[in-house]
């Protein structure tokens, strides 16, 4: 699903791709393995909500956001709970378009985003696209 940020786009950021997670180490390198092998011909930004679970899942995005320019992995000092964890997400988006990716999610689509890009850019009457899931 995406929406249009409202906030000026002051960077190369044209899609925001907001990831939040909770003790999903087992799913986490996919999720975001797969953000990244989308084929667009735009910039996009990862931002990694990993709400302080206790497991393994904050040292594979911290590998991540260190390997990946466009990982950023959000601080969070203690736990805030799934709706805090994806408004601060939100807050910091600074592409024209969101899209949400859970941290046990993954796209079958590598040019997903494109798709909705590209309908979101012809379409001006729309505000929001979705896809099935299974």
């Amino acid at each position: 699903m995406m929406m249009e940020n409202s906030q000026k786009n002051e960077s190369n950021i044209f899609v925001s791709v907001i990831v939040c997670t909770y003790n999903q180490e087992q799913y986490i390198s996919q999720t975001i393995d797969n953000i990244l092998a989308q084929k667009c011909d735009f910039d996009i930004e990862v931002l990694v909500g990993e709400d302080c679970g206790t497991d393994n899942t904050r040292m594979i995005c911290e590998e991540y956001a260190q390997k990946y320019p466009q990982v950023k992995l959000l601080d969070r000092p203690h736990n805030l709970g799934k709706q805090r964890n994806f408004f601060d997400a939100l807050c910091q988006a600074r592409g024209k378009y969101v899209s949400m990716c859970d941290g046990d999610d993954y796209w079958q689509d590598m040019q997903m985003l494109q798709k909705e890009v590209d309908y979101l850019e012809n379409h001006p009457e729309c505000v929001i696209v979705y896809h099935d899931s299974i």
